[in-house]
């Protein structure tokens, strides 16, 4: 029932919904750590982005070309 900035650190990087995949991957090679999506309105945590998350994505692209 605590918030999450509890345990969070200011300084902690996050990504808005609407990010695109290179400001993701930017972030991923600066941090190597999964990362925040944060509603830039309420900031609330909504999802979390890991390097899976863009493999896949990336992986599901490479197939879409063939």
């Amino acid at each position: 029932d605590e918030p999450v900035r509890k345990y969070a650190y200011k300084a902690m990087p996050s990504l808005n919904p609407s990010d695109s995949l290179t400001r993701t991957l930017q972030h991923l090679s600066q941090t190597q750590d999964n990362i925040a999506v944060v509603d830039p309105d309420t900031r609330i945590l909504v999802g979390i982005v890991s390097y899976w998350d863009v493999l896949d994505r990336l992986a599901d692209g490479l197939k879409a070309g063939k």
